[in-house]
């Protein structure tokens, strides 16, 4: 269900008590791992946004606890740590807040994180000097380059 709070801190607080720990782990989590990030609402639920585009997302739905990792190759790698889990493209889905596994959450939002280092470590044999690279960031966490013109 989407809520009508207008930043993070409204939604935890109108969340119910059984599940309000777990949340406000997995908003620790995101805070401290997703440096970079905007933190805000959108689509009715607590996102991080990277560039201006929605990255990672949690909420407390009707019956479970979902946590959104919007970038489907970061998702397959930690599919076996989140055993136990309905797991789709980008959406884990907790039944219970006692489910949740921190630690490969934690992993799972370190990797999401790294990405964007991951595709600029690629091009550093091609890179002579800081000013031959123009960086394009898209959402897919993706990075391309053209050398400058001299």
């Amino acid at each position: 269900m989407q809520s009508k709070a207008k930043d993070v801190s409204t939604y935890l607080e109108g969340l119910p008590a059984g599940r309000r720990a777990a949340i406000e782990k997995l908003r620790g989590l995101c805070k401290e791992l997703l440096k970079g990030y905007e933190e805000c609402m959108d689509y009715g639920m607590p996102t991080y946004k990277r560039n201006g585009v929605v990255e990672v997302a949690f909420a407390s739905q009707a019956q479970y606890i979902s946590l959104y990792v919007l970038k489907k190759d970061v998702v397959d790698r930690h599919r076996k740590a989140l055993a136990g889990c309905e797991v789709g493209k980008g959406c884990i889905r907790f039944r219970k807040p006692d489910q949740i596994d921190f630690a490969a959450v934690g992993l799972l939002l370190r990797d999401t994180a790294k990405g964007e280092v991951q595709a600029l470590l690629r091009f550093l044999p091609t890179i002579q000097s800081a000013t031959d690279v123009r960086m394009v960031l898209s959402h897919q966490g993706g990075v391309s380059w053209q050398p400058s013109q001299r």
